[in-house]
């Protein structure tokens, strides 16, 4: 990954630097926003989500399913951290972390042109932001209700209560939630559905359960979480995480330096086989009356500067998969070899082509086969 321009660097102030008991406070006041979201708020926001992104689904139509499910997460992210389904700020983060993205890929230094439209995207970006920022201001001098401005807007009042963060600080924790809140539960729909695309009886039980939820009001769903963190364990979207040494410090015999980059990957360490049965195999059953050994499982980062929203994280993945089970079986439109690749996070290298077909309670749909790393994880 390259350094940003000068002129970048405040997009990426706030959280990115801080340290100590800044970043403690910082991470509190997330939490407090956080803890605030009520599941069944949740569930609204996905609700009116859902609707939004059926409007332009194509049922019977081949489509790219990490797309889609992006597209899908534009609506829930922008709801849930603005409190608004206007599109622009939320396609405007979007489209400045795929710029990111594309230029880290690339291997290569950016060009002039690619840093000029960089900052020019984080410029914007920037302003919008600050934008947001006025409004949310102006809703707590007069009382609005925050709720109407989302976790942003919460978080803006727990804020203006407390003096507890800069609008800097402010504008870095909006970009953070935003991309926390879309990126990895993207990519993390996008492995079940294609994972469960091969297990129609899996799909069925899944809609079973869902169905029997909903009858006795009950919002427990442990296969469905089963599935959710058994995928997260074998293609965990964060799948390189870096750690930097604050001081000189011994890690297992080896004397490293301050400022030493440390390399964590889940996807490795999910794999041990001394931590998990069968580790190479998708076995949601595993899940059941069973918590992994501390440290050997984390999708979202550990230690002091682990990923506060994993709790909303999971919660979205929920409530989008109800969903989406209840009324759709997603199937392969025809038989597809596809590995994986990491490009920031873990993504499918090539776009799964997917049909979104009505669900039928009586049977699930069977589509095209699956070949590669990923079909190698199923034992059919």
């Amino acid at each position: 990954m390259f350094s940003l321009p000068q002129a970048l660097n405040r997009l990426n102030a706030g959280l990115f630097s801080m340290k100590g008991e800044e970043h403690h406070a910082q991470q509190q006041l997330l939490r407090a926003a956080l803890d605030d979201m009520r599941a069944d708020t949740v569930d609204h926001v996905v609700t009116a989500a859902w609707q939004r992104f059926t409007e332009n689904l194509r049922p019977f139509d081949d489509v790219p399913l990490l797309s889609e499910m992006r597209r899908m997460v534009l609506y829930t992210s922008s709801l849930l951290v603005f409190g608004d389904i206007d599109l622009e700020l939320g396609r405007l983060i979007q489209s400045y972390f795929e710029q990111r993205r594309a230029i880290s890929a690339a291997g290569m230094a950016p060009t002039l042109l690619q840093r000029r439209v960089l900052i020019q995207t984080g410029s914007r970006l920037d302003r919008l932001l600050r934008a947001c920022m006025l409004a949310f201001r102006a809703d707590a001098a007069m009382q609005t209700d925050a709720l109407r401005g989302g976790m942003m807007g919460r978080l803006h009042a727990t804020t203006t209560a407390r003096a507890g963060a800069t609008e800097g600080q402010l504008i870095a924790q909006a970009h953070t939630l935003f991309m926390s809140s879309s990126e990895p539960v993207a990519v993390s729909l996008t492995w079940i559905l294609l994972i469960l695309s091969q297990l129609p009886r899996l799909r069925y039980a899944l809609r079973r359960e869902l169905v029997e939820a909903s009858e006795r009001g009950d919002r427990d769903r442990p296969l469905l979480r089963a599935v959710i963190h058994e995928v997260l364990r074998l293609l965990p979207p964060n799948a390189i995480m870096v750690k930097l040494t604050t001081g000189p410090v011994q890690l297992l015999g080896h004397s490293l330096p301050p400022n030493c980059e440390i390399l964590l990957t889940p996807f490795v360490a999910h794999r041990d086989s001394r931590d998990f049965r069968r580790a190479d195999v998708f076995d949601p059953g595993r899940w059941y009356g069973w918590r992994p050994p501390a440290y050997a499982y984390f999708p979202f980062g550990l230690g002091a500067r682990y990923c506060v929203g994993r709790q909303l994280a999971l919660s979205l993945l929920v409530a989008i998969l109800s969903s989406m089970l209840l009324r759709f079986d997603v199937v392969l439109a025809a038989n597809q070899a596809l590995d994986w690749k990491i490009n920031i996070t873990l993504v499918p290298a090539q776009e799964p082509i997917v049909r979104f077909l009505p669900a039928q309670l009586q049977h699930a749909a069977e589509g095209g086969r699956l070949r590669g790393p990923v079909a190698d994880l199923l034992h059919y």
